[in-house]
């Protein structure tokens, strides 16, 4: 059964039936721009106060319109605009410098990346094989590029360095959890992903790259991600947390406050603390905006208990060694 098509008209007067207000030309614009998927029912959680126990209906706060809801997608749209950049930026990092660490292991063998003798040994054999084909598959695809044509014309092969920027990242995920201890104990150290034994945390250092992954594409298909969280996934005893109240340190579902402390090991530390006052000043400019109890909404959602938290997190800078990073 589909659902019935609803003219701006029709969709402004159902909306005044749930309580929610469109009065101005500037409100019916919004649901004419942003279309009331992406703006009702996208961003009105916060704005609920009860479902109704005989009718089921959800009940609004007074006031509610769809001016104060659009500030919630406001703040959603900027929130990513700051961190995608961000994310784009440490993800281009760590193929790169995964590649020329792949290679550093390897190359001395005479193995490369299409190699299973490149691989952890106790990676299964068959499932290793069909990765590769997988990830010549996805090169492949990309061959119209002119990077890409220019090594299978010349060189009859795609280097590493071309493989790790060109498969998908969640490909490129699976390549690193199949890599070599080293590889992974190598990336751990340069950016300080140790447990609290001292050894690289190789767990640790995979949850955030799907972490990345999982907000990088949020961000890329402009999809809300204030409320995005992840239950029971959390890692205990990551370094930074410990930073935060002891309150934080109970919570065991990830949100976008993890993906905070996870950016932290990965960026230039003023670039990180750039962005930590962009988000702030998001955060507060929100806060003026809409009801208390609609602001703290979105601040829990995000897994911050108080916005003056968020300056913890500029402390213990992560001082990358670069170049320290060549094997012995």
């Amino acid at each position: 059964m589909f659902k019935p098509f609803l003219t701006i008209h029709q969709q402004i007067e159902f909306l005044k039936k749930k309580g929610i207000q469109c009065e101005s030309e500037l409100e019916k614009s919004y649901l004419y721009r942003l279309g009331y998927f992406n703006l009702v029912n996208g961003y009105r959680d916060p704005f609920i106060s009860q479902i109704d126990p005989n009718t089921k209906a959800k009940v609004y706060l007074p006031c509610t319109s769809i001016s104060v809801i659009k500030y919630i997608y406001d703040f959603d749209e900027s929130l990513r605009l700051l961190l995608f950049p961000c994310l784009i930026k440490v993800e281009n990092e760590i193929r790169v410098i995964t590649a020329y660490k792949f290679d550093e292991i390897n190359y001395s063998k005479g193995c490369t990346w299409s190699d299973t003798q490149s691989y952890h040994p106790h990676v299964n054999p068959s499932a290793l094989v069909l990765f590769i084909n997988k990830a010549k598959e996805e090169i492949m695809h990309d061959q119209k590029d002119s990077y890409v044509n220019h090594y299978l014309t010349y060189y009859e092969s795609i280097p590493t360095w071309i493989f790790t920027k060109t498969i998908k990242l969640n490909t490129f995920i699976n390549f690193l959890r199949a890599g070599k201890t080293e590889l992974l104990d190598d990336l751990c150290t340069l950016y300080g992903i140790i447990d609290e034994a001292g050894r690289p945390w190789h767990k640790l250092l995979i949850n955030m790259l799907y972490s990345i992954k999982l907000f990088r594409n949020l961000c890329a298909h402009n999809e809300r991600i204030y409320s995005n969280c992840k239950s029971r996934s959390r890692i205990k005893k990551e370094t930074y947390m410990s930073m935060m109240p002891k309150s934080y340190q109970r919570d065991r579902d990830q949100h976008i406050l993890d993906l905070l402390l996870y950016l932290k090991y990965f960026m230039n530390h003023e670039d990180f603390c750039n962005l930590i006052d962009a988000i702030m000043n998001l955060l507060n400019n929100l806060r003026s905006k809409v009801l208390p109890l609609v602001f703290d909404s979105i601040r829990s959602k995000m897994g911050i208990k108080h916005v003056d938290d968020l300056r913890l997190l500029k402390k213990r800078p992560n001082i990358k060694n670069y170049n320290r990073f060549e094997r012995k």
